[in-house]
């Protein structure tokens, strides 16, 4: 993570770093995974609590999704562009000795200086909390035979408004 880190500040500066580190308990992808709302169970432990069952089930063909929808109070909110993230998908496949899990994440439409980089430090942050619940969650004996894999971004829309290019890229014509 650290080596990532540093080549984003690369690439990017310090754009928007600072302020995506601990996205995974501030944002309000955050509200909706981990806080429990009215009748419904917490959206995370579900999660998890599924892709354990299978796995200990040996289900291995299923794939398990969490998807946030986008409401209407998203598009009213003044972080409307820190909403890109829609879901993820946990893919499991056995191997000869363990089970390899792959993460895809799906994010909808994001601005690449304003939202990517919440967006991206969310995904790995929730990608991290959700394979360190699964392995508590699992049999002693099965947490050692469990890899993630792949950690995979499927970006639908990414774009740079103009006026959120920072200018410290703007080259002078």
């Amino acid at each position: 993570m650290d080596g990532f880190l540093a080549e984003m500040e690369t690439s990017l500066g310090k754009i928007g770093i600072e302020e995506s580190k601990g996205v995974d308990i501030t944002s309000e992808f955050s509200e909706r995974l981990l806080e429990p709302k009215e009748g419904r169970r917490i959206r995370h432990e579900d999660f998890v609590e599924r892709v354990s069952d299978d796995i200990v089930n040996e289900r291995f063909g299923d794939s398990n999704a969490l998807t946030i929808l986008v409401e209407k109070d998203d598009l009213l909110s003044e972080k409307k562009s820190k909403i890109g993230w829609s879901g993820i998908r946990c893919y499991m496949k056995p191997q000869e000795n363990y089970v390899s899990l792959s993460l895809s994440h799906d994010l909808r439409s994001i601005d690449l200086y304003d939202g990517f980089p919440v967006n991206l430090f969310f995904c790995l942050d929730y990608s991290s909390r959700f394979m360190r619940d699964l392995m508590g969650r699992l049999p002693h004996g099965m947490q050692s035979k469990i890899r993630l894999e792949n950690l995979k971004f499927i970006i639908q829309y990414l774009h740079a408004y103009l006026d959120d290019v920072p200018s410290v890229l703007v080259r002078k014509v």
